[in-house]
């Protein structure tokens, strides 16, 4: 499958004083493209859990903190779905 790209609008209360965004953030930014993920096989949070799904994120990266993000930047967020067919 190939990966989900989805670019990641930084809401304004995500970033310093001086203007920049980085590391305590990237989490949020991870989740909230995982979250877009789901809604594009159009299976919300709820629907996975009440169906029984397990949807595990096994890796996170590369990320490379090399400049810091600043007002009207958006970062491209990767996810590279790999579907596991295990029976419990």
């Amino acid at each position: 499958m190939p990966a989900f790209s989805w670019r990641y609008e930084i809401p304004e209360d995500q970033y310093y004083d001086i203007g920049n965004w980085h590391s305590p953030y990237f989490f949020l930014a991870f989740f909230a493209a995982r979250r877009a993920l789901f809604e594009s096989f159009g299976a919300s949070n709820d629907k996975i859990q009440k169906e029984g799904y397990a949807v595990i994120a096994d890796e996170l990266g590369p990320c490379k903190f090399i400049i810091p993000l600043r007002r009207g930047d958006i970062p491209i967020i990767e996810i590279t779905p790999v579907c596991l067919d295990v029976q419990v």
